[in-house]
């Protein structure tokens, strides 16, 4: 996914917690002042006995009980942990020996992290592994040929992929990489992007735009940007709704730019809808806001354009795999909105909105 001679630059320590901050989930209490669940849990055992436990988030736990009963559901709830993984003495060397052996000069970072993957699945399958809620082997996981099918579907060579997040008026972070041949091969940050932007108005659905020309003057041109509220974005990643990503996007709240089909589609949002929004923001932007009035000459042509809305594509013919599972899988794999098998649509996720 980057290239080998990528470089990073604009980031600041604090820009970097700021944009790790969005994916993780907030600790402390329910508002029914239960322990609120987040994290996982690491069992070392050896033979029938736990010899270690490791909370992701609280560090050393003390040892339950010197029997292994293989309960990992039982220690999510002692421990209120989203996940639990329980690792047999000697698998991690075992690990590192086998994907060791496996890699190969020429392997980029996604191949890496595809024959990892495939390592844990054979050590799992061998019972030297297991994982709660979700085994490995049903994570949704991509070749890297449909992979490279999906960058090319969001950004072409020289394209940037973007995401910006803002915070009471302000730029709070930001990353942008542009896409070379051989993958993501320049990573810019907001200490960067801030110096370009000039005066902001404290709307982000204005202020995006300085945002946009300041990655295009220094990256290039975007292929696709995602702009929003740092407490929008925290709210759709970790409560995430069915349609609520599809609703943000068509109230504004999120602001997805280009709004290519790539995008339109796993959001739930139809070919119609997805250009009619386009021809809203132009609008907006030249002030022609009477192009969508009663007697507007645009109106027979968009209601044309949401007819044909209605013979929607399915995620995976366009795609090969369904991304909205992927990404729901490697953000939140404990939320009853992942599908397990991997095969919703786009129709369906648009029957859900």
């Amino acid at each position: 996914m980057f290239a080998p001679n990528v470089r990073f630059e604009g980031f600041t320590a604090k820009d970097w917690l700021q944009l790790g901050a969005l994916f993780q989930a907030s600790a402390g209490s329910n508002s029914d002042g239960q322990k609120r669940v987040s994290g996982g849990v690491v069992a070392v055992t050896q033979g029938s006995r736990v010899i270690k436990l490791l909370h992701t988030e609280r560090g050393r736990l003390p040892l339950v009980g010197s029997v292994w009963r293989g309960d990992l559901e039982g220690l999510a709830t002692l421990h209120h942990a989203k996940w639990v993984l329980a690792l047999h003495g000697g698998v991690l060397s075992e690990l590192t020996d086998r994907w060791a052996n496996a890699l190969k000069r020429e392997h980029y970072l996604l191949d890496q992290v595809l024959l990892l993957v495939s390592v844990l699945k054979e050590l799992e399958a061998e019972g030297a592994l297991e994982l709660w809620p979700k085994r490995v082997a049903e994570w949704p996981v991509p070749t890297a040929s449909v992979v490279q099918k999906g960058m090319n579907a969001l950004a072409s060579p020289g394209k940037v992929v973007a995401v910006g997040v803002f915070d009471d008026g302000e730029l709070q972070t930001c990353i942008a990489l542009r896409r070379g041949t051989a993958g993501f091969d320049w990573v810019v940050g907001p200490d960067e992007l801030r110096q370009q932007m000039g005066l902001l108005s404290g709307d982000f659905r204005r202020d995006y735009l300085h945002l946009v020309g300041a990655i295009e003057n220094k990256l290039g041109p975007l292929g696709v940007g995602c702009f929003g509220e740092a407490r929008t974005l925290r709210a759709l990643i970790h409560h995430p709704a069915p349609g609520a990503w599809a609703t943000a996007v068509a109230a504004r709240d999120i602001i997805v730019s280009p709004l290519a089909p790539a995008i339109a589609l796993p959001l739930g949002l139809d070919v119609g809808r997805a250009a009619i929004s386009f021809v809203r923001v132009l609008a907006s932007q030249l002030e022609k806001r009477d192009w969508f009035g009663m007697h507007s000459q645009l109106t027979p042509t968009l209601h044309s354009v949401s007819d044909f809305a209605s013979s929607q594509l399915g995620l995976s013919s366009l795609f090969g795999f369904d991304p909205i599972a992927f990404l729901r899988a490697l953000i939140n794999p404990h939320s009853p909105h992942s599908p397990t098998d991997g095969t919703s649509t786009a129709a369906e996720t648009s029957r859900e909105t």
